[in-house]
């Protein structure tokens, strides 16, 4: 007979709805871990107990140069966040910090006079330091002296205080343009000219007939001149189906620039509406000027689409071609295109409106290759105009304008 092994119970999991807290007992759930014993059992555990750290101390009285400071201690659950103890903490006094040293009376040859200096904690806490009255016979001690320079560089100032008696001051001042009687001690001089696009260099010497004073030297960037432009030249004119060109030429360093010179459009005259209509059997896009012609054309099954565009009554011309063999219209502003599909059978109708040139709207021209009749779309929607391209039609770019 072999005694019973006993079971071998696992670590243990919290029983879902009673763990242990820091405060209250929980439940652990144990499994026998040896093959083929599914046994368990439930036991109860002690309250955690809470895991003690340092919380973020809370300021009661923020110290000053001369009093302490007060603020709560306190002690909390890592666990729970809950507060354990607060103990009453102190911050020394921070001590004054002083400023520098002002003079606020200048001694005199009678009568001392006193600096002050003041904490930059609380300006109103001040130390103050007699300065012994000016022995009438001393000897200048000259502060270190300062040089102002006028906005327009014209003049520069020097001036130093002797550091006994602030009341003694020398000052001398260097001009470009000295008045009447005194001699020039302010030069510019060019080291670089400025250019149309480059900025140039002057440097302004300027010096002292007082020998304390030191040769001052201020160097300065000139802005650039920018170009003098003379008059646009048409160097090519603009024509209704072509963008002109238009130069003009800097003065001074020779540089040139163009412009695109755009065909104004003569007299516009009256303006065309122009019909579109659309044949869902053939896949034809038609377009007249003609209000019978588009009555006609919609009466025997055609969908008016309405007005594509509006035409003008002057510019150039936009022919009107038809093919007798596929039954459909094609239309071109290029005398070439024309006269290829006139000699192919096409039959030449004239002129079915006109061109409002570049200054007008682009009416856009896309081709289906897989058509047999009405393989040419035209449009003035951009939208339109990439979508055919996007679904396999070619964008054969801009047909002519209209307004």
């Amino acid at each position: 007979m072999v005694s019973a092994l006993g079971h071998d119970w696992d670590q243990g999991t919290p029983v879902a709805g009673h763990e242990a807290t820091c405060t209250l007992e929980g439940e652990m759930a144990f499994a026998c871990r040896r093959d083929g014993c599914s046994a368990t059992k439930v036991e109860h555990v002690e309250p955690l107990g809470h895991s003690p750290r340092n919380l973020a101390p809370i300021t009661l009285i923020e110290a000053t140069c001369s009093g302490p400071g007060f603020y709560w201690n306190r002690v909390g659950c890592e666990r729970c966040g809950q507060p354990i103890t607060f103990a009453l903490g102190t911050t020394d006094p921070l001590g004054h910090e002083w400023g520098e040293w002002v003079v606020t009376k200048p001694p005199t040859a009678t009568e001392a006079g006193e600096m002050t200096r003041s904490c930059t904690r609380n300006p109103e806490h001040k130390e103050v330091r007699a300065i012994p009255a000016i022995d009438p016979d001393h000897d200048h001690t000259w502060g270190e002296p300062t040089y102002t320079w006028a906005d327009d560089l014209s003049s520069v100032t020097a001036t130093r205080v002797c550091e006994d008696d602030p009341s003694h001051v020398e000052t001398e001042t260097a001009y470009a343009h000295p008045p009447a009687g005194m001699r020039t001690q302010l030069v510019p001089v060019v080291i670089t000219f400025p250019t149309c696009t480059e900025t140039g260099t002057t440097v302004y010497n300027a010096w002292f007939a007082n020998p304390g004073f030191a040769v001052q030297t201020r160097e300065v960037e000139t802005a650039a001149l920018g170009h003098d432009w003379g008059a646009w030249i048409v160097v090519r004119g603009a024509t209704y189906e072509h963008e002109g060109l238009e130069v003009r030429t800097c003065s001074r360093c020779g540089a040139s620039e163009e412009r695109p010179a755009v065909w104004p459009g003569p007299d516009q005259g009256s303006k065309r509406p122009m019909y579109r209509l659309y044949n869902p059997n053939s896949g034809e896009h038609f377009y007249t000027a003609n209000v019978a012609e588009r009555d006609v054309t919609a009466a025997a099954g055609w969908r008016y689409e309405g007005v594509g565009w509006i035409a003008p009554s002057l510019g150039a011309p936009v022919y009107r071609l038809y093919n007798p063999y596929a039954g459909d219209h094609h239309y071109t502003v290029n005398v070439r295109e024309r006269d290829a599909l006139v000699s192919a059978g096409w039959v030449d109708e004239g002129v079915g409106w006109r061109s409002a040139g570049l200054v007008g709207r682009p009416i856009y021209r896309e081709y289906n290759p897989n058509a047999r009749a009405g393989a040419h779309n035209f449009t003035t929607s951009r939208n339109e105009h990439l979508t055919l391209v996007r679904m396999g039609w070619h964008g054969e770019g801009i047909a002519w304008y209209g307004l």
